[in-house]
Formats: C-alpha cells, structure tokens, sequence
C-alpha cells in the first residue's frame, strides 16, 4: 500500500480535524420527505459526535467533556491518545488492545453515560493486490472482536481509496468493470465474517469514490445481499450527484 499518497477531501473526518471537532454523527434516518411530526421526546433525535480529531485528549478526558456538554453518543474511533491505533485507508496493529483494555476504554465512556454507537474503521477494501484487502478484512474482522469486548456490535467503514501510477485506463480506478466485481467479492466476505460476529457493517458512500451514488450504493448492498452489510448516510459525501429526496428514495 503506498502511504505516501493522502486523500483529502471535505468530510466528517477533515471537518472534525480543522474545526475543532465540532460535528454531528448521523445516527438516525429522516422522516418521509415533506412529512412533519411534532418534536416528541420519543420522535426527537439522537446529537452524537465522532472522537476522531480528539487525539490529544485521552478516552477518560474526552468522555469527561462530552459527558459536560451534554452529548452522550459517540462514534469511537481509536484515535485518541492512549488508544492510538486507527489508520484511515489502510490498518494498524492492533496486538495491545486485549480484552481488558478494550473494557477499560469503553468503561471511559460508559461509565460517564456515553453510548458507544459505532466504532470507525475505513480500511481499504478496494486495493487491487489481493494480499492487502485479505490483510484489510482480517484487520477489519480483528476490529468486530475488538468491538465485542467492547459491547459495540456496529462498524462503519468506506470502500477506501486507490490511485494507480499514471498512464493506466482512462476510466478512474474505482468505476472499472473488475474493480465492481472484485468488490462484490470482498463485500460477500465482509457480510460473512460480520455474520460470524454478530455485527453490523454501514459503508458510507461518497461521491468521490467507489460507492460514488445514492443508486451505486444501492445496488452494490443489492449484491451483497445481506443485512449484516447497510448504508450510512453522511447527506455531504452525496449532494454532489443526489440531493436529499433522492438519496432517502
């Protein structure tokens, strides 16, 4: 995998790193289009908030702030800094994160009465070499044990990003005939090793990549066909080619 190369585009991630992390997680779908219900305690919804571009604080003085601020729902990446492991686009060693250390990060939040709602991980499931989505989906599937002594049962992810060396197709990398088919591939993989967890995997779209509509995404989850593998809908990653209306159609 070449490292050396950054994706940078707007995003959940890039919004929380150079604005202070002021962002909200969507965690709950809308209501029909053009459908008003009065706000009710049962109807009202859930404000949580990434720990991504939090790295400085440590889970216990994170959770202490958002605990203060009243948000109680967080999408934990392992990003902080006693629990440095996440590596977006690609994996990290995660050998020091044992049983009892994913409790005790977790208790970090729990014990402030934060729900943890989802853990990131947006590894690469796109690369060409075999090799490394194969290592991509045992880390992943390495992330679901890490998130069941956790008590999280939810991961989120993209299908990552991969930019050949120049002078290959015309066509980019992630709309080519065999990419769609090996990622039908490693998605069924995804579905069958979350299966084996009990887990739920949600691929977040985005305009700019391989799950590049409201449609493709669609149909790529069509072709999984499982229901251990779903949607997350960040309405910014899609309003170039979707608005609103279509994307929840």
């Amino acid at each position: 995998m070449n490292e050396s190369k950054v994706e940078t585009r707007p995003s959940r991630r890039g919004f929380l790193k150079h604005s202070a992390g002021v962002a909200a997680l969507p965690l709950l779908a809308a209501a029909a289009a053009g459908e008003e219900k009065p706000q009710t305690a049962s109807t009202k919804p859930t404000i949580g908030i990434a720990t991504f571009g939090f790295g400085d604080f440590t889970n216990a003085a994170l959770a202490e702030e958002l605990a203060d601020a009243g948000i109680l729902t967080v999408q934990l990446f392992l990003s902080q800094s006693d629990s440095n492991y996440w590596r977006y686009n690609g994996r990290s060693d995660l050998a020091g994160l044992s049983d009892e250390r994913c409790k005790e990060i977790a208790a970090a939040y729990t014990s402030r009465g934060i729900t943890i709602h989802s853990m990131g991980v947006y590894t690469n499931l796109i690369h060409p070499d075999p090799n490394e989505w194969k290592a991509n989906l045992d880390y992943f599937e390495r992330m679901m044990e890490v998130g069941r002594a956790m008590g999280v049962s939810t991961f989120i992810t993209e299908a990552g990003h991969y930019h050949p060396e120049e002078g290959g197709s015309s066509v980019a990398y992630h709309f080519l005939d065999d990419v769609w088919t090996r990622m039908i591939t490693v998605g069924k993989e995804l579905a069958k090793r979350a299966d084996a967890h009990e887990a739920r995997v949600l691929c977040e779209p985005y305009f700019g990549g391989f799950l590049a509509s409201a449609k493709r995404t669609r149909l790529f989850l069509e072709e999984i066909g499982s229901d251990r593998v779903r949607a997350l809908l960040d309405p910014a990653n899609l309003l170039e080619v979707n608005d609103l209306e279509e994307m929840f159609d």
